[in-house]
């Protein structure tokens, strides 16, 4: 519990810990992500079924969930599969990158890194949530470069290109299995 919060504050020493002393898989996911996924799944749903129900296009919002009924399901899915799918572009791409591929280091570094975006979901039960979760990708963003330069061995130069490079993989990724649970669901 101690590292989630100091990630948020004092990343590179997180980083350097974290290091010397890596968790392992099943207890990153199964500890951290997967609580967080449930959470990220019920603040979403009880948004879209609760509290922002009534909101209108006049307002600037669309109260129609974009994947139906299994919205809060597909953010459980993103919050909990993201991270692994996050470690795996990763391993995949550090070399590319002067790192090692180390898939232990990589699911680290996605997870810990993920913290301050998995805090802003937990607040998507309101509108205003999804403002908190811009500012939580940039600040994510600027963890993984850390962490990569530190855990992966990556240059300080090519950390923020692998990172850019593993999310816009995740991305594209989920965009293909959105656009495939969607066209299934219609």
């Amino acid at each position: 519990m101690k590292r989630l919060v100091l990630v948020l504050f004092w990343p590179e020493a997180v980083w350097t810990l974290v290091r010397t002393r890596p968790r392992p898989v099943p207890t990153l996911m199964l500890g951290i992500a997967l609580p967080f996924a449930i959470v990220i799944a019920i603040a979403v749903q009880v948004g879209i079924s609760v509290l922002n129900s009534d909101w209108s296009a006049d307002w600037g919002y669309n109260p129609d969930p974009i994947f139906g009924r299994a919205t809060a399901a597909m953010a459980f899915v993103a919050a909990f599969a993201g991270p692994l799918l996050l470690a795996a572009m990763f391993a995949l791409l550090a070399p590319l990158c002067g790192g090692r591929r180390d898939f232990e280091a990589s699911v680290n570094l996605a997870v810990h890194g993920a913290i301050p975006l998995w805090l802003a979901g937990c607040t998507l039960f309101l509108m205003p949530g999804l403002v908190l979760c811009m500012f939580a990708v940039a600040h994510s963003f600027f963890l993984f470069a850390q962490g990569a330069r530190i855990l992966l061995g990556t240059d300080a130069e090519d950390s923020a290109q692998l990172v850019l490079g593993a999310v816009l993989c995740t991305w594209v990724i989920f965009l293909f299995m959105g656009i495939g649970v969607g066209s299934a669901l219609v």
